[in-house]
């Protein structure tokens, strides 16, 4: 494993981002177990905290994925001086099957041409907690390391918070400019990719059992762990998921044991409807922040200061099976699931995020399914967006 070594900016670190929990993948015990390897996770979170406070999104790897990363020889390391004054090993560049969130569609479309050719797919974790002159200094060594593991090329993908606080921005771009053996390339057809938080207050506006009409083909339940109902619901979410992968840069699905690991968890409600006894439409929310684990929830917390964590809620998906589309089996969905919210409280925080595909449109679709009820309101805005990058070696 490749090492150089930088130092951290103290004052940058006011703010810890992040949690350790996992939707579908266990804490790899065997490493965290090691106090070095734990030194080294907390030191690469510091080095990746946002010094304005929380942002909807951890940056950089995950916990767990940070101690994998560092168990792997093909991860080239940095040595950083954390705020105690030690040298902590923290991993820079990733392979990037050890980055879980990019999605494998996406790049063997994109980039199929330098797949085939053997080019090697990086993750750059982006430190923003580093001062600009030690950045510089570690990226200008490891990059050459990069270089030299990848003899058929390489793409290196990179993120990081759209915030002023955040300087990823210019700095990615004069890093990479600086070696003179990158370029940047379009992750979408006009440049990067952005990952997009929204959250709206949903407020009741009056007793739901006034104005719905009950369609007793769509009901609620909350967890489950019923292997059938995950066979159905698997067959209408698979394919439009990954349809949408492979035209983003972010994995933007359950894989199947995700999926059900997400509908067996505590505060989930599910809404799903059916004709003649078949599955045609599904929706999910929950209110356990900690299933998410990319998401930092003080930055919703934030949004709702006087919203307890019970009526926050995260909603992770919506399917309907295409031969059913254009039949209003989202708006029944939101009819059933809205009304046993309002049950539950008068206001809840809506959480969702979006890829640009659908950032355009979808937050305005939803709202309106939402006021259609005539029971409740709920208007959205942007809490934050992830920026989406990627260079190619020109060489």
């Amino acid at each position: 494993m490749d090492e150089v070594v930088a130092g951290v900016v103290p004052e940058h670190a006011s703010h810890a981002a992040g949690t350790t929990a996992t939707m579908a993948v266990e804490r790899p015990r065997s490493l965290f177990d090691d106090e070095q390897t734990d030194r080294s996770v907390a030191a690469y979170r510091t080095a990746h905290a946002l010094r304005s406070g929380p942002f909807p999104q951890v940056q950089g790897l995950l916990d767990d994925d940070v101690a994998r990363a560092l168990a792997d020889p093909r991860t080239v390391v940095v040595s950083i001086t954390d705020p105690a004054g030690g040298t902590t090993r923290v991993p820079m560049f990733t392979p990037i099957d050890l980055a879980p969130w990019y999605s494998d569609e996406y790049r063997s479309v994109r980039f199929k041409r330098d797949l085939s050719a053997g080019s090697a797919v990086w993750h750059l974790s982006t430190f923003p907690g580093l001062a600009d002159d030690e950045f510089f200094r570690v990226f200008e060594v490891a990059v050459r390391i990069v270089e030299g593991k990848s003899t058929s090329g390489c793409i290196v993908f990179a993120d990081h918070a759209d915030r002023a606080d955040d300087p990823s921005t210019t700095r990615l771009t004069n890093a990479f400019t600086s070696t003179l053996q990158f370029e940047e390339v379009n992750v979408r057809s006009i440049g990067p990719a952005r990952e997009h938080y929204l959250a709206g207050r949903m407020v009741a506006l009056t007793d739901p059992d006034d104005v719905q009409v009950i369609d007793l083909r769509t009901t609620v339940k909350g967890p489950t762990t019923d292997p059938v109902f995950l066979d159905e619901l698997w067959t209408i979410y698979e394919a439009p998921f990954r349809n949408l992968s492979a035209q983003s840069p972010l994995r933007s699905h359950f894989e199947r044991d995700e999926l059900a690991d997400a509908i067996s968890r505590r505060g989930v409600i599910q809404t799903e409807h059916r004709v003649d006894g078949r599955l045609v439409s599904w929706m999910m929310m929950t209110n356990d922040l900690r299933s998410f684990p990319w998401m930092d929830p003080e930055a919703f917390r934030a949004a709702a200061p006087d919203l307890s964590d019970d009526n926050i809620w995260v909603f992770p998906g919506v399917v309907t099976d295409e031969t059913y589309r254009g039949q209003h089996c989202i708006q029944q969905l939101i009819d059933t699931a809205g009304a046993a919210m309002c049950r539950r409280a008068p206001e809840h925080l809506v959480v969702f995020e979006a890829v640009d595909e659908n950032a355009l449109f979808l937050p305005d679709l939803i709202a309106a399914s939402v006021n259609a009820t005539g029971f409740m309101n709920v208007e959205f805005h942007e809490v934050g967006a992830q920026v989406h990058r990627a260079w190619k070696a020109t060489r």
